[in-house]
């Protein structure tokens, strides 16, 4: 009799086991698929943030043309006037 309860005992132990593991595996799968979406997102907000500084730059670089040649113009209108 108490070979028999020992061997139900186990075999519950076993499938709890084996249940724990199937979880925990497909848990571990689930974590890796979303670490890869996760990183996916990191690297498209790096370039986002690359573009984001280019463009930045660039409109820097524009207005400050722009403001040259306000004040060329400003001198040029001045001798025009004298």
């Amino acid at each position: 009799m108490e070979a028999a309860l020992l061997a139900v005992i186990l075999a519950l132990v076993a499938l709890l086991g084996g249940c724990l593991w199937y979880v925990l595996n497909r848990l571990g799968s689930r974590l890796d698929t979303l670490d890869g979406r996760l990183r996916g997102v990191e690297e498209a907000m790096t370039r986002t943030s690359a573009t984001v500084q280019s463009m930045n730059d660039s409109v820097r670089s524009i207005l400050d043309k722009v403001q040259d040649a306000q004040s060329r113009l400003s001198f040029l209108e001045g001798q025009n006037q004298s």
